[in-house]
């Protein structure tokens, strides 16, 4: 093996910032706490399923309300916050942390697959299929 082929060393330094770097939230839930994202996003389809003037602008605001634990002032959108807090009340086995992380995985999940744009039902369309 020729000096150049070789793997360069990497130091324990390099390492140890490796180490340290936060893990991905959403790997990490999924991984972790896969029942909660489903308790979630159970509640938003579910709701999205009963009443079509939800989108995923509706979907976007009322998880960035329960994070803030502030009721938002639009019916539609208080519909799904009050349904995402009656599910949060189900899980006293979950700590508040994993719930507002789960909120924000899921939260990331519709910026990702909606352009928010009025009426778009992108996330919701993607996410529906693997829920009951």
């Amino acid at each position: 093996m020729s000096k150049s082929s070789k793997r360069p060393k990497v130091s324990r330094i390099w390492k140890g910032v490796q180490a340290a770097l936060p893990a991905d939230p959403m790997k990490e839930m999924m991984r972790e706490h896969q029942d909660v994202l489903q308790n979630i996003e159970s509640t938003l389809v579910t709701a999205w399923r009963q009443a079509s003037e939800i989108d995923d602008r509706a979907v976007l605001d009322a998880l960035t309300a329960a994070l803030r634990r502030a009721e938002p002032p639009e019916q539609t959108r208080r519909l799904l916050f009050d349904q995402l807090r009656a599910v949060r009340e189900t899980r006293p086995d979950v700590s508040d942390e994993i719930w507002g992380k789960g909120l924000r995985v899921v939260a990331d999940s519709v910026r990702r697959h909606s352009d928010l744009a009025p009426g778009s039902t992108d996330y919701l369309d993607f996410v529906s299929p693997f829920l009951p």
